[in-house]
């Protein structure tokens, strides 16, 4: 059974910005706003199995930048 990863869209930004993603991956505008960013994976505590973060009281903070 394959897992459906998902994505957090980002409307508003400009889509011919270039946008620095947590001082590492660059990515054009146009990619955040239609696509978005792909909801990372975390250690879940309880099961001991990667979960991708989503849900009640589970988050991860995403720096984005325009450059």
């Amino acid at each position: 059974m394959g897992r459906s990863d998902q994505y957090l869209k980002l409307p508003g930004l400009s889509n011919k910005a270039e946008y620095s993603v947590n001082a590492g991956v660059k990515l054009q505008g146009q990619v955040l706003t239609q696509l978005g960013l792909r909801l990372p994976y975390q250690l879940n505590g309880w099961n001991q199995k990667m979960a991708q973060v989503s849900g009640d009281f589970q988050f991860f903070i995403y720096d984005v930048k325009k450059i």
